[in-house]
């Protein structure tokens, strides 16, 4: 499944953690505090992804662990199995999506296909030439 898929997934998640509440959203100058400091809110410990608020923000997340580009504000927490999981199988179906990709340009390639011809039957002569 593409990102979007996966992003329902995650915007489903934070719907039923109630982290779509406008009380558990963190104010910027919270974020920033946090984000200078290094340090964990309390705000934190309530989210099962921090930073996930809105579809758009569990899109651009699913984005970043399906193409494992780093995360930025967006992180998942340990408050809650079910992300851990869902994050589990957003990266293990990313990865065989990727591998099933790039074997088919690989496998599916006339050069390809032109290379082992091409071995074969270099085989063969200096197998007959012996």
């Amino acid at each position: 499944p593409p990102p979007p898929v996966f992003a329902c997934f995650w915007w489903l998640i934070a719907l039923t953690h109630d982290d779509l509440l406008p009380d558990k959203i963190p104010p910027p100058l919270m974020t920033l505090r946090h984000l200078m400091t290094k340090s964990k809110t309390q705000n934190d410990q309530l989210h099962c992804v921090v930073g996930v608020n809105s579809f758009v923000n569990s899109f651009l997340y699913s984005i970043e662990t399906q193409q494992t580009i780093g995360y930025g504000n967006l992180r998942i927490t340990p408050e809650c199995p079910e992300a851990i999981c869902l994050f589990c199988i957003q990266t293990i179906v990313g990865t065989l999506i990727q591998v099933l990709i790039e074997n088919s340009f690989f496998f599916y390639s006339p050069m390809s296909y032109l290379v082992l011809i091409i071995e074969i039957q270099h085989t063969i002569e200096s197998r007959n030439q012996d």
